[in-house]
């Protein structure tokens, strides 16, 4: 496995890359890094080039220093194209990532040979947009008694399993290093139009939905908009890439492989 960064529109956006042939183009969840695909890479990796990016403020990204807008994040992994020499690439999103998988393929359709948006975050309303920013977006600043780690501790306990744990270390210092601001990803991700978006593209998509998701009647409801996309479900919730990674490859690698 390699890695490596990309100068982008917010910084520097680091990346990891292993094997060959079409590109597969993993992009993860708030408050993730690609380190979430660990367990997914080697296994897509078989039959494609796989890169996952951390996204701005994630994992060994720059961070931004002012809010964000979806837009910015997307032109950051455009960057990461660039850099590699990649023309096209699948792009597979999970949560956040499936919305930045979206947004790819809305503005950059030349660059986007298909999506996957597994777990989409779509709001049609603005009750809807407050309702989730009420339940997901939780600032925190850290102290000199290690009380916001405790608090970060007991967030993700709800949706890991308390027998893997190292998962649990990979996420707890993911969430550590996204730092107090990761929530301004949450509120670009709320206020993204994605309705809009998901009406317009032609790019070929699945709709994966994991059977435990908090976003499963979203994404249900996201995928009805869609010309012609494509639905699978897979086990699992916030937890499916790394708690089931052979259920949610075979899926990714079904899709893939059958456009070809």
């Amino acid at each position: 496995m390699q890695r490596g960064y990309a100068d982008g529109p917010i910084g520097q956006v680091h990346y990891v890359e292993v094997g060959s042939g079409p590109v597969a183009l993993l992009l993860h969840q708030t408050a993730s890094s690609s380190a979430m695909y660990g367990r997914v890479m080697p296994l897509i990796s078989e039959r494609y080039r796989t890169v996952a990016i951390d996204t701005p403020g994630f994992g060994q990204s720059d961070p931004p220093s002012q809010p964000v807008e979806l837009a910015q994040c997307t032109q950051s992994i455009v960057a990461v194209l660039d850099a590699l020499g990649i023309e096209r690439a699948h792009a597979v999103g999970f949560h956040t990532g499936a919305s930045l998988a979206l947004d790819l393929a809305s503005h950059y359709p030349d660059r986007t040979a298909s999506i996957v948006l597994a777990g989409l975050l779509a709001c049609e309303h603005d009750d809807e947009r407050e309702r989730w920013r009420s339940e997901i977006v939780k600032p925190w600043q850290p102290d000199g008694r290690g009380e916001f780690v405790a608090d970060q501790v007991a967030f993700l306990s709800l949706y890991l399993p308390e027998e893997d744990g190292e998962v649990f270390l990979l996420e707890l210092l993911a969430r550590l290093q996204a730092g107090p601001n990761y929530w301004w990803t949450y509120n670009a991700v709320i206020d993204y139009p994605a309705y809009e978006h998901l009406r317009r593209i032609t790019t070929p998509t699945l709709v994966l939905n994991p059977s435990e998701d908090p976003l499963y009647e979203e994404t249900r409801r996201a995928h009805a908009v869609l010309r012609g996309g494509s639905y699978a479900e897979v086990p699992g919730g916030a937890d499916t890439v790394t708690r089931y990674p052979t259920e949610f490859a075979a899926a990714v690698l079904d899709f893939l492989d059958g456009l070809s």
